[in-house]
């Protein structure tokens, strides 16, 4: 139950990611959000992607450098994507935009394995309910 709850979440989102930065934006929304540095934006959804994906990815497998380093990677990958196919639809495709992307997926991941490094040892320092 965990994982399909984990894997729904995950594709909810990215699909919702990618639907939000594929539609055209009121010039208005557009300025408002270059003022306020839209780089903070794009960190922030990448952060909560790596969040969801290595959650979803730790229903799978244990959670190793090695999941961390392919989960930069895809999504990455993913993000340069983004980016690109933006251009088609009259948005624009911004390199900067990418690097607040993959500076949000290493924040996240960050926050992941460090989650995940620490719920063990607080599972083994519980004390056990029949002592």
């Amino acid at each position: 139950m965990r994982r399909k709850l984990t894997v729904m979440t995950l594709a909810v989102y990215w699909l919702v990611l990618f639907i939000g930065t594929h539609v055209q934006i009121p010039s208005e929304v557009n300025q408002v959000l270059q003022e306020g540095n839209d780089k903070l934006i794009h960190a922030g959804m990448y952060a909560l992607l790596a969040i969801l994906w290595g959650t979803w990815r730790s229903t799978l497998t244990t959670w190793t450098w090695r999941e961390t380093v392919h989960g930069i990677i895809i999504l990455a990958l993913y993000g340069m994507a983004d980016e690109l196919l933006q251009i088609p639809v009259g948005r624009n495709g911004d390199f900067a935009d990418w690097l607040a992307d993959c500076f949000g997926l290493c924040t996240g991941f960050i926050i992941c394995g460090s989650i995940f490094a620490v719920l063990p040892r607080l599972a083994r320092s519980r004390p056990s309910a029949s002592a």
